[in-house]
């Protein structure tokens, strides 16, 4: 991980992201390194076979994960998914969706709100699935809360009231969260 931020740090963006996702297929976890549509297709039809048990409500109520495998995958996952955004469409998509596949299969762990919230904004910005963008964005918030996780809460709101919010709400009723986010992004440091 300390690399991966190193890479990023130097603006070596794609260096980054190659050893990220060396990382995941150390750890069994298959991510392509270079996905095309097909694979972000693919992807999602398994992330929602994955999530068929689970109604989006319900999603707070999972255990924890617990895996160190798939926890570590999922902090290497998050930590070049907003490179990837920047590099490669695709590989962000690709990232998010196996975040919120393995969230469904292992259990939530820290990262998973913020994943859940990506999710959002995939179906809100790609998918034209606004309701759903917006409810995955919500509970994501109510997850945030529930597993009492900083660091990753400035992201996560912000990329629901930025993404998905807005789409079921007036704009001023985004207004506060995303001051709020930006707030505590300052306090942490992101």
């Amino acid at each position: 991980e300390t690399q991966i931020q190193g890479d990023i740090a130097r603006a070596r963006k794609v260096e980054a992201i190659k050893t990220g996702l060396e990382v995941l297929r150390k750890l069994k976890i298959k991510v392509p390194f270079k996905p095309n549509v097909g694979h972000v297709v693919i992807a999602l039809l398994r992330t929602r076979l994955a999530l068929l048990r689970h109604p989006i409500a319900e999603l707070v109520k999972l255990p924890r994960m617990t895996d160190p495998r798939v926890l570590t995958a999922m902090r290497i996952a998050t930590r070049i998914s907003s490179t990837a955004y920047v590099v490669d469409p695709n590989l962000f998509a690709a990232l998010v969706l196996k975040e919120v596949e393995l969230s469904a299969r292992y259990g939530n762990a820290d990262v998973s709100p913020f994943a859940y919230a990506l999710y959002g904004t995939i179906h809100c910005g790609v998918l034209h699935d606004y309701k759903r963008g917006y409810n995955f964005g919500k509970m994501a918030l109510v997850l945030q809360d529930k597993l009492e996780e900083s660091e990753h809460l400035p992201r996560t709101a912000f990329t629901s009231a930025a993404t998905s919010q807005h789409y079921m709400e007036s704009l001023r009723d985004t207004f506060e969260p995303l001051l709020n986010a930006y707030k505590r992004a300052l306090e942490n440091g992101d």
